[in-house]
């Protein structure tokens, strides 16, 4: 069973299942976090990248634009 949790940046882990919020065009779509966004001078963003499972894209989202879905399994 899976169920919801606030996105918070700290628990935020690569791999983790996602629904999408925000933007409209991909909301309610799920995805999986590849990674957390790196800035030119090597610093972490606070944005993720998502791989969208429904069309095969990525995106750059903040972690308010997306709800983590946990499996009770992991």
């Amino acid at each position: 069973m899976l169920k919801t949790i606030s996105s918070d940046p700290k628990k935020i882990q690569l791999k983790d299942k996602v629904l999408i919020l925000y933007p409209p065009y991909v909301a309610g779509f799920e995805g999986i976090v590849l990674s957390q966004e790196k800035l030119s001078n090597d610093r972490f963003s606070n944005r993720w990248l998502i791989h969208v499972n429904f069309n095969s894209f990525m995106l750059s989202l903040a972690p308010q634009d997306f709800i983590l879905l946990k499996d009770n399994n992991r």
